[in-house]
């Protein structure tokens, strides 16, 4: 008989003997209640605090979402305009675009000595200088002449660029 029998013979022996009796220990049942128990109320802890977490979190975004909504969206208007909406600032904002486009064309002209150039340079001059037509009009209107200007004023900028560097391609070609 080899080991492996030995020990297969010895635990079947041990097993009768542990299994024999119909009844468990003295203590046994007691004890297997109270851990039964003390596992319940932990599961039940561990669900009461995630179900207030959740519930805290559903109060945050409600109340967050309420005060969203119902906080008023246009602030009282104290007799003065909004910065966004003054004419004053439309031009500011709109005669700062056209510098930028001026200077972009003017880097393009480059540094040649010509005709063209001294004439597209007293235009670009001409072009700055003039400025929006001084007429009584609402707020609303005038911001309007003012951006039909200066978008003019900027498109035609623009397509000067565009022929001078297309212009300037077929030269270095």
């Amino acid at each position: 008989m080899n080991t492996n029998d030995k020990l297969e013979n010895r635990l079947q022996a041990l097993a009768a003997e542990i299994f024999a009796a119909d009844t468990p220990p003295a203590g046994h049942r007691e004890r297997f209640a109270q851990r039964l128990d003390a596992e319940r109320a932990l599961r039940r802890r561990r669900r009461l605090s995630w179900r207030l977490a959740i519930g805290a979190v559903a109060l945050a975004a409600a109340v967050a979402l309420t005060a969203v909504w119902l906080w008023p969206t246009t602030v009282a208007s104290d007799g003065c305009d909004d910065a966004a909406e003054s004419p004053v600032e439309v031009q500011r904002y709109y005669a700062m675009k056209l510098d930028h486009e001026l200077e972009a064309t003017r880097a393009l002209i480059g540094d040649t000595e010509n005709e063209d150039r001294r004439a597209l340079l007293e235009e670009l001059q001409a072009m700055q200088a003039e400025g929006v037509p001084d007429v009584q009009l609402p707020d609303d209107e005038r911001i309007t002449l003012i951006v039909r200007v200066y978008t003019s004023k900027i498109d035609a900028l623009k397509h000067i660029q565009t022929q001078l560097s297309t212009h300037y391609k077929k030269e270095e070609s």
